[in-house]
């Protein structure tokens, strides 16, 4: 996984967003439990206004791991916008 958090810092660094999921995605193919990759892609979703995907990646990081504060704030910020 040491190239895909290279690729994903240089994607990253130039702003490059779309090719930063694709690398996170092709990442998740190969070990789907990669929890650093699905995260990131949730992030990288967040900033290119991918909103619906970035919220099921977080909801799958959190049914994964329920400790995980990032994935729960993302998903009841969700909840909080759709009730209000």
């Amino acid at each position: 996984m040491v190239r895909t958090n290279w690729l994903y810092l240089l994607y990253l660094i130039k702003e490059q967003y779309d090719d930063a999921i694709v690398d996170c995605t092709k990442a998740l193919e190969f070990n789907p439990d990669y929890m650093k990759a699905l995260l990131r892609r949730a992030h990288l979703y967040e900033k290119t206004d991918k909103l619906d995907e970035a919220l099921e990646d977080f909801t799958k990081a959190l049914e994964r791991d329920c400790s995980l504060h990032v994935a729960r704030a993302a998903c009841m910020v969700k909840c909080y916008d759709t009730l209000y």
